[in-house]
C-alpha cells in the first residue's frame, strides 16, 4: 500500500522457522465489488522461498452478504471452501512463472457468478452503491446517479433501474454490480489529468484518526501521483511513479489512503462520490503498466 514492508516478510520466515500456520491475502485490500483484485506482485517468489505447503480458503457469497460499498450485513448464504494448491514438494519443481499462474487462477473470484440465483435480502439494496458507480450507461454522464429506494437513477437523462436481492439490475444493458463497475474503469481515459485541492486526515498524538489533520493539492496523471500539503503543520511533499504502487485502499464517498514516511494519509475529494475514480484510475494505469487485466 504505497510502502515497502520488509519488516512483514522477515516476520512471516519467523514464522516459518517456528512452525506456525501463515495467513496471507494475496489481492493486499478489498475489492468495492464481489470479485478479486490481481495477486500482489511478489507473492510467487515469497511461495516458492518458503516452500511450505499452500491452501486457499474461498468464502463464496461474503462479497454480497456484505458488499464494500453498503453499511451493514445482508442475510444470505456464504459457503466457506478450502482447497490445496501446492505441497512442498510441487513448489520445489515449479518455476516462479508456473506457480504465478497456478495462484492467479485459484486467487481469481467471482461472487456474483459463484452465487447467482442466491437472495440477499436489504430493505434499500442500493444504498451505498453510488460510492461506486457514478458513470450513467445510457448518456455518459459522470457523478449524475442517484441511488436509493433500490433504485439507481440517472439525474441527466432519466435512465433508471432497480436491483433485485439477487444483485440483478432490472433494466438497461449492465446486468450487475460487478459488470458496471469494471465497464467503468474500460471506459476511463487515461490521458486525463486529475488536479483538486484536497483535505487530509491523519492519525494524530492520541491514535485516533484526525480528519481534519491538513489540506494539500493532489495531481495524478498516468504516471505520477504528486501531493504538497500541510499535516499537523508538517510539509508534505510525495512524489511517486505509478508503476511502483501496489494496492490503493479506499472507502467509498469518503476517502483514498497513501502512506508517506511511515504515516497513513486519507485524502478526501471535495466531492467524496468522485474517491472510486481517482482509485481504479491508478488501478488501470498500474495493471497498464506491469501488462496485467484487472478482471
Amino acid at each position: 500500500m504505497f510502502d515497502a514492508d520488509a519488516g512483514t516478510i522477515m516476520g512471516i520466515m519467523r514464522a516459518k522457522r517456528e512452525g506456525n500456520v501463515i495467513v496471507l491475502f494475496p489481492e493486499g485490500r478489498m475489492n468495492a465489488v464481489a470479485h478479486t483484485y490481481p495477486v500482489t506482485p511478489g507473492t510467487a517468489e515469497l511461495v516458492k522461498r518458503l516452500e511450505i505447503p499452500v491452501y486457499c480458503v474461498v468464502g463464496n457469497g461474503a462479497a454480497l452478504a456484505d458488499p464494500k460499498w453498503y453499511k451493514g450485513f445482508r442475510s444470505g448464504l456464504v459457503e466457506v471452501k478450502t482447497y490445496k494448491i501446492f505441497s512442498s514438494e510441487e513448489i520445489k519443481s515449479l518455476s516462479i512463472s508456473e506457480i504465478s499462474e497456478r495462484l492467479d487462477s485459484a486467487i481469481l473470484h467471482d461472487d456474483e457468478k459463484a452465487m447467482a440465483g442466491h437472495r440477499y435480502p436489504a430493505k434499500d439494496t442500493v444504498k451505498g452503491l453510488d460510492g461506486i458507480i457514478y458513470k450513467c450507461p445510457e448518456c455518459g454522464a459522470e457523478f449524475s446517479l442517484t441511488a436509493e429506494n433500490s433504485t439507481v437513477k440517472c439525474l441527466k437523462c432519466g435512465f433508471e433501474t432497480r436491483l433485485t436481492d439477487d444483485y440483478r439490475f432490472t433494466n438497461g444493458r449492465l446486468k450487475t454490480v460487478n459488470e458496471w463497475f469494471y465497464w467503468q474503469i474500460d471506459e476511463l481515459d487515461l490521458s486525463e489529468i486529475y488536479e483538486e485541492d484536497i483535505k487530509i486526515g491523519a492519525v494524530g498524538k492520541n491514535g485516533n484518526m484526525d480528519f481534519d489533520a491538513g489540506s494539500g493539492h493532489i495531481r495524478l496523471d498516468r504516471d505520477r501521483l504528486c501531493l504538497v500539503g500541510e499535516v499537523f503543520g508538517e510539509k508534505i511533499d510525495y512524489n511517486v511513479e505509478l508503476s511502483v504502487l501496489g494496492g490503493t485502499p479506499y472507502t467509498p464517498n469518503r476517502e483514498f489512503d497513501i502512506y508517506y514516511r511511515k504515516k497513513l494519509l486519507y485524502l478526501q475529494p471535495k466531492d467524496p462520490k468522485t474517491v472510486v475514480k481517482r482509485v481504479t484510475f491508478i488501478d488501470k494505469a498500474v495493471a497498464e503498466k506491469r501488462g496485467i487485466k484487472l478482471y
